[in-house]
């Protein structure tokens, strides 16, 4: 092991000092911290894929990073099934001509920004439901309640997936935008992501009107307007039939049967080493648009990590495993210093040959080898004991200075799209609420440091970049030793939330973008996982309710960390309101608990917010909510309990307006959504949609989707 690290890092530290990414393109677009480079051939791209993945790896070895443990190539069966501004409510009244006859108010899906749709499992346009389940998209006409009908059904017929001994395709998402139905999954038979566009002007007779298929995975998706827009991300290296080994290929897309393969010369990449690389492709039409016109965009990239996407621009980001510069020299000459001058010679003669990666290490083994056998053993112990010191010493160095955050900004108008640059922060990200685009700003919120270390403790941040991604503004150091549980921005403020024992909610000021300012902080029990913005002075937190865990006793040493999930602390899920009318004096306004009596509740909402129903002028808050008792043997399923929980929700408090349960779905309860058509409340689950009275919760009528 100790020869392998040796080598590797001599051997490769110095090629990427000398060229960075192995890559010889000229820049075809991009900003200074992000040059847009393309391949010249198949060759090209698979040897720049192979030199620097063995190069990351390298740097793994010497006791921290992705190097080693993560995928040494990521790979696809062919052969097999694998692969897989602000909005305060959901409030919208109904469209001149369209779903005639429906309601005059009615919910639409929580959304992030205003403007820009989110794909989702259920639509609806104030007349008809649209839900995708099991393989199936059923038409609902829901309004009014009482009368209530399937219309038609569609049914995906892919192949491979199984439910109850039937074989169904597998949906994933869909859009419904006028007399467009549009249906996102996986294409088991093409083993590619596809998006199938329905005209359903006759809502009893769907028909196909357009289908595209693109290689990989469904990532996400956004509708602005009549525009679509794609994410798949799709391995570089696949296990083809023929050969059985993993080797890369180039991918393809496929519009109403017509195939085609994108050249190399049309995959961007940038100069940036990775442990492993997806091509991550940004694809976008017209869905009135029946033909096979369609834009897209493949970029060579470790794997996008979290969307945010703007009425204007999509922003994807993800960690690099890159290491500045400076940092690998320093690195290098604590290595080298290890070995005698000859072997530095001979070593440094293989590098600078013009051999390929893999015949480098070779030869470089060859001279290590030669020498190491020319040690007496009390030698090699000795060079094991300054090896494992020095490797102890660069272990956080190298952990702090891979903690970063690169963010790629891609330019959207009206299907065109357009890289423009990338910028890095750093830290982590959460997920997409960690992010916003405000007044030509970019702000984000990072975790930098590890949670459970005492040499590189974590902390919490914030950073402002402009519109080329240059940082402009920035909070650091929050809340050391713990790491963010959700953010949200609203206007020119930010909203943190952190957890370790007890939960930190912070406001932040970012009315000046070029000196953000922490304005207030409230400590309580419990986390959100999830904030909601009530109105401009309120926000809604959804997440969990803990116990204060027990002083330790005098003189004990307390642990840095307290584990984020102790089942002995839960007490069950929390709805926190907020009241930052004084930003600097913060205040939980009301809360209601879900207790878990003994054993264990929870809320998808905590971790999707398409879950989460909010009407602030119906004093309406909707979630799911799971219970499972506390465990014995051979305790029947049937004690699980699932649905929704209906609260009353207003600056007066919180209170339960009534539960309504989808016992029957206790299997697939995650995918429970809540929706109102005027005073009509409807679930929806996997077999059943329920509507009930919204002031008495009185059931009016079910329909039951599957047998």
């Amino acid at each position: 092991m100790l020869k392998r690290n040796i080598f590797l890092i001599l051997l490769v530290v110095l090629p990427v000092l000398a060229m960075g990414c192995q890559q010889q393109s000229q820049p075809v677009g991009g900003n200074q911290a992000g040059k847009l480079y393309t391949f010249q051939s198949r060759q090209e791209l698979a040897q720049y894929v192979e030199d620097n993945i063995m190069m990351v790896q390298a740097l793994g070895t010497i006791g921290f990073g992705r190097g080693m443990v993560a995928r040494d190539v990521v790979t696809m069966d062919l052969a097999s099934e694998s692969a897989q501004e602000l909005r305060a409510d959901t409030k919208e009244s109904a469209p001149a001509g369209s779903a005639n006859d429906g309601a005059a108010d009615y919910s639409t899906t929580n959304l992030q920004v205003d403007g820009v749709d989110e794909a989702d499992i259920v639509k609806s346009d104030g007349r008809y439901l649209y839900l995708l389940s099991r393989g199936h998209v059923f038409i609902v006409e829901a309004y009014p309640a009482d009368k209530a009908r399937v219309l038609s059904q569609i049914k995906l017929d892919n192949g491979q997936s199984m439910w109850d001994g039937e074989q169904y395709g597998s949906g994933q998402n869909i859009f419904v935008k006028g007399n467009k139905l549009v249906v996102m999954g996986y294409n088991y038979k093409n083993n590619g992501m596809y998006a199938r566009v329905y005209d359903i002007s006759d809502r009893n007779n769907p028909v196909q009107q357009k289908e595209v298929i693109s290689d990989g995975v469904y990532s996400d998706a956004r509708m602005i307007g009549d525009h679509l827009y794609l994410v798949a991300v799709s391995p570089v290296y696949r296990t083809l039939p023929v050969t059985n080994k993993p080797q890369p290929v180039l991918p393809k897309i496929t519009v109403n049967g017509s195939e085609k393969e994108i050249a190399p010369q049309q995959i961007y990449h940038f100069d940036q080493c990775d442990v492993g690389y997806d091509y991550t492709m940004i694809l976008s039409f017209n869905i009135n648009d029946a033909g096979n016109d369609i834009s897209s965009k493949t970029y060579l990239t470790g794997t996008s990590q979290n969307i945010y996407v703007s009425e204007n621009n999509i922003y994807l980001t993800n960690n690099p495993y890159m290491v500045p510069i400076p940092l690998m020299e320093d690195l290098l000459k604590d290595m080298s210093a290890l070995l005698p001058e000859k072997v530095q010679v001979q070593i440094s003669e293989i590098v600078n040959s013009n051999q390929r990666v893999a015949e480098k290490l070779a030869a470089a083994e060859d001279v290590l080898d030669n020498y190491l056998a020319g040690l007496s053993s009390a030698e090699i112990q000795q060079f094991e004991k300054a090896y494992g010191q020095l490797s102890m010493e660069w272990h956080n160095k190298l952990a702090q200075a891979r903690d970063k955050t690169t963010v790629h900004k891609i330019a959207i108008n009206k299907g065109n799209i357009k890289y423009l640059g990338s910028g890095q922060v750093p830290g982590r990200v959460l997920n997409q609420f960690s992010m916003d685009e405000h007044k030509g700003y970019f702000r984000i919120a990072t975790t930098s440091g590890d949670t459970f270390s005492e040499n590189n403790p974590s902390k919490n941040n914030i950073y402002v970049l402009d519109g080329s991604l240059k940082t402009v503004g920035k909070i650091e150091g929050l809340a050391p030793t713990e790491r963010i549980y959700s953010a949200r921005f609203m206007g020119d403020r930010a909203y943190l939330v952190t957890f370790r024992e007890v939960d930190p909610f912070f406001v932040i000021d970012l009315k000046d973008p070029h000196n953000p300012k922490m304005l207030g902080e409230l400590k309580i029990t419990g986390y959100s996982s999830y904030m909601h913005p009530y109105d401009e002075n309120c926000i809604i937190g959804i997440g969990k309710e803990m116990a204060e865990p027990a002083a330790p006793d005098a003189g004990a040493v307390r642990p840095l960390i307290f584990p984020p999930v102790n089942n002995n602390l839960d007490l069950g899920v929390k709805i926190s309101l907020f009241d930052v009318s004084d930003p600097a004096n913060p205040k939980e306004k009301a809360k209601y608990v879900v207790k878990n009596n003994g054993g264990y509740v929870e809320t998808t909402a905590q971790w999707n917010h398409k879950a989460v129903l909010f009407n602030r002028d119906k004093n309406l808050l909707v979630l799911p909510i799971s219970f499972y008792p506390p465990y014995k043997p051979y305790r029947p399923v049937d004690d699980q309990w699932h649905g929704v929980y209906v609260f009353d929700i207003s600056e007066e408090g919180i209170s339960l307006r009534g539960k309504i349960a989808h016992q029957d779905d206790r299997y697939y309860s995650s995918d429970i959504r809540s929706l109102y058509m005027d005073d009509v409340l409807y679930t929806t689950s996997e077999k059943m949609i329920k509507m009930n009275r919204l002031d008495n919760l009185k059931q009016i009528n079910q329909l039951r989707l599957h047998k």
